[in-house]
């Protein structure tokens, strides 16, 4: 909702079109040991300036796919995920090998009906957020 005044442009409330990509930050976290493989945790944030103010969870999945370019995912957390909310969520992938295929290049973690709490205080449901990382390893 918009509204006028004097000429200028106000934002009231924010609305699902408002949001995108550029109101979110990933951070990958150090990968843990697990036996020959890691567990991998990244975390989804709101950036400083955005149309973001927190997060509900994500309701249906969250994907990894160890390449930009991959057709498939390469893990898949079945939603709801919720931990770290309202600060962030977090995407713990589990048991992940560590190949030369997946080593030094761009991911692509997909967020998939990720709820979050607008400026305005309303919840809204983002159908996907993609957003990009460099390989944690």
């Amino acid at each position: 909702m918009t509204t006028y005044t004097k000429g200028c442009l106000i934002k009231r409330a924010t609305v699902a079109r408002d949001i995108n990509a550029g109101d979110f930050r990933l951070i990958a976290l150090t990968p843990l040991a697990n036996g020959p493989n890691w567990d991998l945790t990244f975390q989804l944030k709101t950036a400083q300036i955005g149309d973001v103010m927190s997060f509900v969870q994500a309701t249906t999945s969250i994907q990894m796919f160890t390449d930009v370019s991959a057709p498939a995912s390469s893990s898949i957390l079945v939603g709801p995920v919720t931990e770290g909310a309202p600060g962030q969520i977090n995407a713990t992938f589990v048991n992940i090998a560590q190949t030369p295929a997946i080593t030094g290049n761009k991911w692509k973690l997909q967020f998939n009906n990720l709820q979050v709490v607008g400026k305005g205080g309303q919840t809204i449901t983002v159908p996907q957020v993609t957003v990009l990382v460099d390989s944690p390893f």
